[in-house]
Order: C-alpha cells, then structure tokens, then sequence
C-alpha cells in the first residue's frame, strides 16, 4: 500500500492525480474526523487533508511552476506586519444548495464538511485566489463555539506569501478572524496580529478571505462565533 509520509508528499508533485489522493487516504489510520463529534464540544478538532494535488495537477497544464525560496527568518516583534487582502471580504463561492444543505448535516452530526477533496472534485467551486498557484500547504479543522486554532504550516510558507481562510457555519452568523503568529521560542510568547474585520456567513456556504503577509507566517487563526454553532475552516498557504 506505502508508506504513508511517502503518499503525502507525493501529493506535492506537479504530476499527483485523484489516484494519488485515494491512495494516501487509503493508507491514512481513521482519524476522528470520522467519527460524530460529542454534542457541544468546544474544542476544535482538526481534519487535516492536502488540497495539494488539485491545485499542483492544474498547475501542471499551464507553464513550468514557478519556484520558491525560502526566506530567512527575522527576530519576531510585537510590531505588527502588513497584510493586504486579496480577495473581497467575506466573498463566497458557487455551492450548490443541495451540497450547502449536506455541508450543513455535517456539521451539526460533529463531522467536518471535508471542503478539500470537495475541491479536488469540484475544481470550478476553488476559491479563485489559489486556482493558478504552484505551491499550496493546506489544512482543514472542524469545531463547535469560539475557539484558537493553532495551524501549521511548512517551512516554504516562512518569510511571506498568502493565507487563505475558508469558513463555512451551520447557521447564519458573523464571525470574527485574527490571524495571529506566536513564536514559543519568546518567554512572553510575543505575538504578532493580522486583525480582519468581521465577516458574515449563511449556513453551508463557504466565505472566503484571503490576506498576503510579510515576515512571520501566521500560526494561529483565533474565531469568534455565538456559542453553539459548527463550523468549518480550511487554511491554506500559498506562494
């Protein structure tokens, strides 16, 4: 079958195909995405799948992919960094209704929606900002209330680039984002924030916010929503 770390990183390759995937989710254990979650459980779990293949395999019809390099990391500061957003607040994408209204029982049975292989099936339904990139470091966490989400991305995602947050709620709310970065290695925990101003999500349509950043990546993704609402989020680091 493989050695899943193998699998996984073959999803990097400009050539990975929906077969790759299927193999790597083969030889993944059961993760308790895939399990109901107990009712009203505050913490956010996290349902960690690459959405590397999609993005990298469209990448591959177009020109050679561009090559990234990996920037030096500065002393964090408590001084905040730029961050300029690069797509309309709060967009949302094309989802059918009936798969909104799937999206929606998801949520509410405790499971997350599983938005990446959605994506990997339904390329048109991709965010637009991260359609044409030629690297992408993606996760998918899954909650119930207000929570931090501690994210984790790779060393190709240090010094700049784009994070992009896909929120999708069992009901209509608006939600509060800041992207955080907290370095551990500062006795104080020093963080840096990148605020975002609300954001309103109906049920089972995704939202959309995209930022670029400078200097250190975001590592933490702090949500505000009314108490009992499920939610959704894919993060997603791009060049």
């Amino acid at each position: 079958m493989g050695d899943p770390d193998d699998l996984r990183r073959r999803l990097y390759r400009p050539d990975a195909t929906p077969e790759d995937l299927e193999r790597y989710r083969a030889a993944t254990p059961a993760t308790e995405a895939d399990t109901p979650a107990p009712p009203r459980a505050p913490a956010a779990r996290r349902a960690s799948i690459l959405i590397a293949a999609a993005l990298l395999a469209g990448c591959a019809l177009a020109a050679a992919a561009i090559g990234t390099t990996t920037h030096p990391k500065t002393e964090p500061t408590a001084t905040p960094r730029s961050a300029t957003t690069t797509a309309p607040p709060g967009s949302t994408l094309a989802i059918p209704a009936s798969d909104r209204a799937a999206f929606v029982r998801s949520l509410r049975a405790g499971r997350s929606i599983g938005l990446l292989p959605y994506f990997l099936g339904h390329p048109d339904a991709r965010p637009a900002v991260i359609r044409t990139v030629s690297r992408a470091d993606s996760e998918e966490h899954f909650g119930e209330g207000s929570a931090v989400i501690a994210l984790d991305p790779s060393g190709a995602a240090a010094g700049g680039g784009r994070i992009t947050l896909v929120l999708t709620v069992d009901r209509s709310v608006t939600a509060g984002l800041v992207l955080d970065h907290v370095d551990a290695r500062s006795p104080q925990g020093e963080t840096v924030k990148l605020d975002q101003d609300p954001v309103h999500a109906d049920p089972g349509l995704p939202v959309v916010v995209s930022l670029e950043y400078q200097g250190e990546v975001p590592n933490i993704v702090r949500l505000t929503v009314p108490s009992g609402v499920h939610w959704d989020l894919v993060a997603d680091f791009t060049d």
